[in-house]
């Protein structure tokens, strides 16, 4: 994987190595589906930004982001099955940013979202 927008392009070329895995229960009485995703990221040591605008090295880490969640879909047997296999869902996912150059760049470069809960530097001194 190459270097996304808010990472460090002055850095060189970056990548991280994922790894995950999906357990998943499925129901015999009735056709609902639950599964566990569970992943974390290694990047590599310039993949995220590594220093901060006045020029202070920002640490890396070995350990870039860690998820995990549930995730529920039930099929939506109502549609002619002509129109192919459609089914719904809802997930939770859970995130913990480990790298401190991936926490840089979501409170200093992410368009501000509501409910995000991630604090957002001023510019206005």
């Amino acid at each position: 994987m190459n270097k996304t927008a808010n990472a460090n392009p002055n850095d060189g070329e970056g990548h991280y190595f994922e790894l995950g895995m999906v357990p998943k229960y499925v129901f015999t009485s009735y056709p609902l589906r639950i599964e566990l995703p569970t992943y974390v990221t290694f990047p590599s040591s310039n993949y995220y930004d590594t220093t901060e605008p006045d020029g202070t090295p920002i640490p890396h880490s070995t350990v870039g982001v860690f998820g995990t969640g549930v995730r529920v879909t039930a099929p939506l047997t109502f549609i002619n099955w002509r129109y192919g296999r459609w089914s719904v869902h809802a997930d939770f996912i859970y995130q913990h940013l480990f790298a401190d150059g991936v926490v840089f760049d979501n409170e200093n470069f992410l368009p501000p979202v509501q409910g995000r809960g991630i604090p957002r530097k001023s510019s206005v001194a």
